[in-house]
């Protein structure tokens, strides 16, 4: 891959990465809110402790998905450094920029990615 590209997508994963770590942080900040305050919207008669239980599992989820999505991240960056990056990790074809463009972080191409999701 051309280096303005890698450039490019190496911006492209670090603005991503930021956006991110925003997102999990608001969602912690969250958390820690719904954990000290009621539910005031609500009517609806549930146990206090079903609330919490859901909310908890809703955000280690999406905190969960924000370690995964940032481990690709860190991944893509080493994938770069190594000049490996937008080459299919299966068939070491080269993943297509719409697809990067897309998903920055993305390891497989689509091919490669459907036979991969199918198993």
């Amino acid at each position: 891959m051309h280096s303005d590209r890698l450039a490019h997508y190496r911006n492209e994963l670090v603005r991503l990465q930021s956006r991110v770590m925003a997102e999990a942080r608001r969602s912690v900040e969250r958390l820690g809110h719904e954990a000290t305050s009621p539910d005031e919207l609500s009517h609806v008669p549930t146990h206090p402790a079903d609330q919490d239980t859901a909310s908890l599992a809703s955000e280690l989820e999406l905190e969960t998905n924000y370690e995964r999505i940032l481990e690709a991240i860190q991944a893509a960056f080493s994938r770069i450094d190594e000049g490996t990056y937008g080459r299919c990790a299966d068939c070491g074809n080269p993943i297509s920029s719409s697809r990067l463009d897309v998903l920055p972080f993305a390891v497989r191409c689509v091919e490669c990615q459907a036979k991969h999701e199918q198993e």
